[in-house]
């Protein structure tokens, strides 16, 4: 158990670099409300792409059709080989272990203390973990995040950052191979989104995962992506470097960089 829970360590390669996630043309709705209309990406592994736009434009929309938490109206989407379209709930469970969902409250018990919280999805997957294995998986989680004397306290006693490195800790605790964080920095005073900023980029690099991070604030996506795709009204504006969309005239977009 402990190989198989081990930390991936070996560095990037070029072989990498190949695309584990891929959208096409995805269409959803919820009524007359039209939510996504056409959208494609795709996510290559080991870098982290951002989904940058407004509230209400789709995004958590989108990663939910990732996951299977919701299923588009049309289009297609794969993820680390698998038409999640097509899976049935069992094979479904078993590609949403290797994937860390973050969600934008944290989603941690209140009943339960820093370390119950994490070893909650340890012992719902691996109910074979001896008590030696569980200690040492949670005081790496929390290690990774710098949160190693938290453990015993309860969710009340932490602050709203502290509660997003713990929520980021739970999540790598599975050693998921792709992260989903939905706005990862709301809520959060501006240096306390910078030091979630700099976690999930330290995260990308520590654990090679590829992350899609859904964020409507611009100095989010400027730290934390390698590429950024903008959402306006359910459709890609724009996709590429930061430095690339930063010089868009498209209005929808061109207002995050005037703020």
């Amino acid at each position: 158990m402990e190989d198989q829970l081990e930390m991936k360590s070996k560095p990037l390669t070029s072989t990498t670099q190949k695309e584990i996630v891929t959208v096409q043309n995805i269409y959803k709705s919820f009524g007359e409300k039209k939510v996504l209309q056409g959208v494609s990406f795709h996510l290559k592994k080991g870098e982290n792409l951002v989904v940058l736009g407004k509230s209400g434009t789709g995004k958590s929309v989108l990663i939910k059709c990732l996951v299977g938490l919701l299923y588009p109206d049309r289009g297609s989407v794969n993820v680390l080989g698998e038409n999640v379209l097509e899976l049935d709930p069992v094979a479904l469970d078993a590609l949403r272990l290797k994937i860390g969902f973050n969600f934008q409250n944290s989603a941690l018990y209140d009943s339960m203390t820093v370390r119950e919280n994490l070893e909650f999805p340890l012992k719902r997957n691996f109910r074979e973990m001896t008590e030696k294995e569980l200690d040492k998986a949670v005081d790496e989680a929390l290690e990774s995040v710098g949160l190693s004397h938290t453990k015993d306290l309860m969710p009340s006693e932490l602050s709203g950052g502290m509660r997003k490195r713990i929520g980021i800790a739970r999540t790598l605790i599975l050693k998921p191979e792709i992260m989903l964080y939905d706005e990862p920095t709301s809520g959060l005073d501006p240096v306390t989104a910078k030091e979630i900023n700099e976690l999930i980029v330290e995260v990308k690099e520590k654990y090679h995962t590829a992350a899609i991070v859904i964020t409507h604030d611009i100095s989010c996506a400027r730290t934390t992506g390698d590429r950024i795709m903008a959402l306006a009204e359910g459709k890609v504006l724009e996709a590429g470097t930061f430095e690339e969309i930063s010089k868009t005239d498209h209005p929808a977009l061109k207002a995050f960089f005037d703020y």
